[in-house]
């Protein structure tokens, strides 16, 4: 029952999750125009969005004690190892 409880949570953030995306996106979206001066600007405003996106799924795992990042690569892995052939049924018979 336990398990089932955990999935439950688990299924409640990834189904929250573009919803979070969407929320911390919106302020963005009602910018006209962003101008930068100087070096490396696009690099610390993408480097700045990576952070904010680290923050959310680092309060979820605090607030939560849910791993989004390793719940992800666990997924990912899953259907990766699904989608790749058994190497044991190419080998040639002897």
């Amino acid at each position: 029952m336990k398990k089932y409880g955990e999935a439950a949570v688990i299924e409640m953030v990834m189904q929250a999750l573009p919803e979070i995306a969407k929320n911390v996106a919106e302020p963005l979206s009602r910018v006209d125009k962003i101008t930068m001066y100087g070096e490396g600007n696009s690099a610390r405003l993408l480097g700045d969005i990576v952070n904010g996106t680290n923050q959310v799924t680092e309060g979820i795992t605090a607030g939560m004690g849910i791993d989004i990042k390793a719940l992800i690569a666990g997924i990912l892995g899953g259907r990766l190892a699904a989608q790749t052939p058994d190497k044991a049924d190419d080998t040639p018979a002897a």
